[in-house]
Formats: C-alpha cells, structure tokens, sequence
C-alpha cells in the first residue's frame, strides 16, 4: 500500500519563524524544500544569467556568476525592475517545485514548503495544509529546541519589519 502524500505550506514574514518550524518538521522526517535555495540556483541558470546581463551589463556575473547583491541592486529599490526580474525567475522556480512536489506524492510522506511568496506567487494552490507561522516580536524567529533547551534562531540574520 502506497503512503499518503502531504504538502505543508508554511507562510510568513522575513523572520517569521518559518525556517525554524520547517526544522521541526524536519526533524520530525518531513523532506524540506526552501524557495529560497531554488531561487538561487534559478540565477544562476545559463538563460537567466544571459538575461539579466543583457538587461543590466556584465557587471551582474562579473566571474560567470550571478551576483545576487547586484541583482538586488538593481532591483528592489524599483517596482518596475522587480517586476521584470520575477516574471523571468518565478516561472523556473514553480518548475522546480512542481517537480519536488511530484516526488513526493510519488514518494508519500510529508512535504514542506518553505517560501516567502507562496501565496502571491499561486504556488499555495499545490499544498493541501497552509500554516502561517508569526514568531512574538523581538524574538527574532527563535523556537524552543525539541526536548527543551536552548532556543534556535530561524530567521538567518534577518529582522522582521515592525508592524
């Protein structure tokens, strides 16, 4: 008998927790999949690092690799240029999660997404449970350990923007 399959979405703000929720389910057996680690892989992608010279010059992959800092450079700072850089990338990475999702359905188990923009992008139409994941403030995205202990941070480094 095949084993069921689940994706788990997990959804939330830069610092959110979300990075440490998806290591407890990690822990917990769950395979992972972070957004944020295609993504990068997606830059760097022949066609895509192409593009974006062709678009902002060579000073984007300087050694034949895209460098991320420049791209966001030359990108967040403009609605339009965002714009530009996610109809490029977007498309690619909801290949790549598509196929992981297809995995694991083949596969069964349970499946974590852990993407910032799961819900603007449409990929939270792929999951069949959403959690939202909204860490106390000040907390910096930190989770109690399983089995107590010290907390763990799963927000990177990054702060949250006050609301």
């Amino acid at each position: 008998m095949k084993t069921p399959s689940c994706v788990v979405g997990l959804l939330g703000g830069i610092g959110s927790g979300k990075s440490a929720v998806a290591g407890l389910f990690r822990e917990m057996g769950a395979r992972v999949v972070d957004a944020d680690v295609i993504a990068h892989r997606v830059l760097q992608e022949p066609a895509v690092r192409s593009k974006l010279v062709s678009w902002w010059g060579p000073q984007v992959a300087p050694d034949g690799r895209v460098n991320r800092s420049e791209v966001a450079r030359r990108t967040f700072g403009s609605k339009e240029q965002t714009r530009k850089l996610n109809a490029l990338v977007h498309p690619r990475i909801g290949v790549a999660l598509k196929r992981e999702i297809g995995r694991a359905r083949r596969r069964g188990g349970v499946l974590v997404l852990e993407a910032a923009l799961l819900l603007e992008t449409g990929t939270s139409r792929w999951c069949d449970v959403l959690i939202y994941v909204d860490a106390p403030r000040g907390s910096g995205g930190s989770a109690p350990s399983p089995g107590g202990g010290a907390p763990r941070t799963g927000s990177g480094g990054k702060k949250r923007s006050g609301h």
